[in-house]
C-alpha cells in the first residue's frame, strides 16, 4: 500500500502543471500560430497582447486564451492602448474582459495583498538577525488552479 501511495505522489509532483493539454497545443500549432505564442501557451507564461491578436487571426477559439489568462495571468498593468490594439484587432470582448481581469487581479497582488508571514521554527535562533522568528515576506507566484 505504502509503495502505491509513494508512487502517485511522485508522479503528482514530477507532472507538473499543465493548462493546455498536448492535443489542443497540436492544434495552436497546426493553425500556424506563431512560435513565441505557441511557447507561451506551452511554458504557462503570461500572453501578451500580440499573442492574443495572433490567436484570434488564426481562427484559435476564444476559450483557449480565456483559460491561459484565467489560470496564469499577466505580468504587467494593462494599458489603455493594449485595449484598444485588442478592440481595433477585432478581439472578442469576452478575450477583452479575461485580459482586463487578469491585470486587475496583477494590480491586487502587487499592491493591495496582505503579506504572508514566515514563523522560524526555532524562535530563540533566527540566522539573519533578530527577528523574533517572524519574517514577512510578500506572496505572489503563479501556481495551478
Amino acid at each position: 500500500m505504502k509503495p502505491i501511495f509513494f508512487a502517485l505522489i511522485a508522479a503528482a509532483a514530477l507532472s507538473g502543471c499543465s493548462i493546455h493539454s498536448q492535443q489542443r497545443l497540436a492544434t495552436v500549432r497546426a493553425a500556424g500560430v506563431h512560435y513565441e505564442t505557441v511557447e507561451h501557451l506551452s511554458d504557462n507564461t503570461p500572453l501578451t497582447p500580440s499573442d492574443l491578436i495572433d490567436l484570434n487571426r488564426r481562427g484559435i477559439s476564444d476559450s483557449v486564451a480565456i483559460r491561459h489568462l484565467d489560470r496564469v495571468g499577466l505580468d504587467y498593468e494593462a494599458r489603455k492602448e493594449d485595449i484598444d490594439r485588442l478592440r481595433s484587432a477585432k478581439v472578442s470582448d469576452r478575450v477583452r474582459e479575461a485580459f482586463v481581469r487578469a491585470s486587475d487581479r496583477y494590480v491586487y497582488w502587487r499592491s493591495y495583498a496582505p503579506p504572508a508571514f514566515y514563523a522560524a521554527p526555532f524562535p530563540w535562533y533566527e540566522p539573519y538577525g533578530f527577528g523574533f522568528g517572524v519574517r514577512y515576506t510578500t506572496i505572489h507566484q503563479r501556481r495551478c488552479r
